[in-house]
């Protein structure tokens, strides 16, 4: 028989098997008065589980709720809750996958830092709920036996956390978590931050000489620690490394030390490089990019689309004979010729001429280029030594339908326009 624990267990798994997903219908022992059906009973509770859980997630990370907007957040807290039930009857608990999830959400790519300040929320309450403990003072450090010292190891403090990003994830945290406005922040700049508690302070690296701003921006809340003493174990192998050990350190660093002459010529090499990269990217703003990838895959599509046509809708009698003649599919067992040459050359002009045009001015851009790339494989049938061409426009047309039409397009600012009310 089961015990009491066990079948409580069991009765539970059975309750929450249907819970995070509404298409699975009311489990069997749920039941109402009587015996009855318990469907919209089962719905309610269903509803209130997944708003009870919504709402953790909503507190827990109320920056990104403030970034993204209560609708959008709370749709996609939805999904996450349906993929990722709780484990732990602490609702605090809940959620420490939600940055992950952040990273992956389709509609989430156009903000690639929002995850980085869900981790940092993330961190921001561990940090609040982790152990107490007391920081190392110098009296501790000196009250520990000169016999014992070399074995002294330094542990972090429990509520310390380190976050690094590559963008300005914790000034984008900062600037969301309370109630004011904040100016532009350039996204770009990466950052680092410890976050711990006690003693809440915050440091940032000094800009460089010439007065611009770090490449990577440091944020410190100063981090505790405690030692622990006891033996190294790295000293009963012959391999050494990893130790931490005061004895061990001081012996690498002797090391370390012969090398500080090369590793300063390398760092001076790597900044030369990153400027240059910087110079780089400030040449290749990814706007721009997508701009000049739209242009360059309309180009060629607009001027064979105009000489099809004589007027307005009215074909040239050279597009119709070349679609009738000339063109051929070349297919296994062909070639082929197209069938009714004149609709397809028809087609094929308002194609050429219409998708070039959204195209450049970025509206309905993505569809646009599905319809080049369906016309460049039309093409590479009928023409197959073109193939390096062809698969130019291919993969211009997958890169648009990928990433979009950027900023300098129509679809930018209507979705501008339409996402700013709910922002606010």
């Amino acid at each position: 028989m089961q015990s009491l624990e066990q079948e409580s267990s069991s009765y539970a798994a059975l309750l929450a098997s249907a819970l995070m997903d509404p298409s699975r219908p009311t489990p069997a022992i749920v039941s109402g008065p009587a015996g009855k059906d318990a469907i919209k009973r089962y719905n309610v509770y269903r509803n209130n589980v997944m708003v009870g859980l919504t709402d953790a997630l909503a507190a827990i990370f109320p920056a990104v709720q403030r970034i993204t907007g209560i609708d959008f957040f709370r749709a996609m807290a939805r999904q996450h809750v349906r993929l990722t039930p709780p484990t732990s009857p602490l609702l605090f608990e809940y959620g420490r996958y939600f940055p992950a999830f952040i990273e992956s959400y389709e509609y989430a790519r156009a903000m690639p830092w929002l995850a980085d300040v869900a981790r940092i929320e993330r961190a921001w309450l561990d940090a609040y709920h982790a152990a107490d403990a007391e920081p190392l003072a110098a009296d501790a450090l000196a009250a520990i036996p000169p016999a014992r010292l070399a074995g002294a190891v330094f542990v972090a403090h429990p509520a310390a956390h380190i976050m690094r990003s590559p963008f300005s994830a914790v000034a984008i945290f900062a600037a969301n978590r309370g109630e004011g406005t904040s100016g532009q922040i350039d996204a770009s700049i990466a950052e680092d931050a410890l976050i711990t508690r006690p003693a809440h302070r915050r440091c940032g690296v000094p800009d460089e000489p010439d007065g611009r701003p770090p490449a990577r921006r440091g944020h410190c809340i100063g981090i505790p620690i405690f030692p622990v003493s006891r033996p190294c174990r790295e000293h009963r192998r012959p391999d050494r490394r990893g130790c931490l050990c005061l004895s061990c350190t001081r012996r690498n660093m002797k090391v370390v030390d012969q090398h500080i002459g090369a590793a300063e010529r390398i760092l001076r090499l790597g900044l030369l490089v990153n400027k240059a990269e910087r110079l780089v990217r400030a040449i290749a703003r990814p706007s721009l990019v997508q701009f000049v990838m739209r242009a360059a895959l309309a180009v060629p599509f607009w001027k064979s689309g105009i000489l099809k046509w004589d007027g307005f809708f009215q074909l040239s009698d050279t597009a119709v004979t070349l679609f009738t003649d000339e063109f051929m599919l070349h297919l296994p067992g062909g070639p082929y010729p197209f069938p009714a040459p004149t609709v397809m050359a028809f087609l094929s002009g308002c194609g050429e001429v219409t998708f070039p045009v959204l195209l450049v001015l970025g509206f309905g851009a993505r569809f646009a280029a599905l319809g080049l790339l369906f016309m460049t494989m039309i093409v590479e049938l009928t023409v197959p030594d073109g193939w390096p061409i062809h698969l130019t426009w291919a993969a211009m047309a997958l890169a648009i339908m990928a990433w979009g039409p950027g900023r300098i397009s129509v679809d930018y600012w209507l979705k501008r326009v339409a996402l700013e009310p709910r922002q606010r």
